[in-house]
């Protein structure tokens, strides 16, 4: 829901009326199977996406997870654990290359790359086969990438484990210059896409000099979007 938080506090640091026509789309069922990639700037013209045709390739003791969707195009996910370790259920911090305290974590969608940058990748759920083969993996990830915002996301591969997800019809709304006092009513719609409902939190102020604006009105917090 990072995505999300970016777009909510965006349109009300100009105490404009924020209206979130919520879409959903069909009850998922386990096991799932998605990547998430929740972005303010950047990856796919800062629009957030979602991909549930999964395939794996493992690399023992690492994998990579080849993701394609008809809207959202392509993406790929490279993981490795620490130098001499295995991936357990836990969060690990990563960098592009492994190290003894760092995980691998490189992410591209389409002919846009990550490339450097660090963050971490909390995982949830992992088995194995006989050969060390990851067999379903749960996970959720949080990426910088050098030039645009930071990235953070979920995957699921053949997983047991539900996930939240959400993508918006525009990344970023500008309202231009506004007189003190003024509303200007602009509307970004909001879809569920994960097997789990999206819920509302409290809006709240970012950004630089956050006291000089005003919530006008929150009708959404609390909400659920299934």
């Amino acid at each position: 829901m990072r995505r999300l938080h970016t777009a909510l506090i965006g349109a009300l640091a100009v105490a404009a009326a924020f209206v979130i026509p919520a879409a959903a789309r069909a009850v998922q069922s386990a096991p799932f199977n998605a990547l998430t990639i929740d972005n303010s700037a950047g990856m796919n013209g800062g629009i957030s996406s979602i991909f549930t045709q999964m395939s794996i390739t493992n690399n023992p003791p690492g994998l990579s997870l080849s993701a394609t969707d008809p809207v959202y195009g392509t993406a790929r996910v490279d993981l490795g654990p620490p130098t001499g370790h295995t991936f357990t259920v836990g969060t690990y911090l990563t960098d592009q290359v492994p190290d003894d305290t760092h995980a691998a974590f490189d992410i591209t969608q389409g002919s846009s790359a990550c490339g450097s940058g660090t963050g971490s990748i909390n995982i949830k759920a992992i088995t194995y086969d006989a050969s060390n083969n990851i067999t379903s993996f749960a996970a959720s990830f949080t990426r910088t990438c050098p030039g645009i915002d930071p990235l953070a996301g979920e995957i699921r591969y053949n997983a047991s484990v539900g996930y939240v997800g959400a993508t918006e019809d525009v990344p970023r709304m500008d309202f231009g210059q506004q007189d003190l006092g003024s509303f200007t009513p602009k509307t970004v719609t909001i879809s569920s896409v994960g097997s789990n409902p999206i819920v509302f939190q409290q809006a709240a102020l970012g950004g630089t000099n956050p006291s000089a604006f005003a919530i006008a009105s929150d009708t959404c917090s609390g909400h659920a979007v299934a």
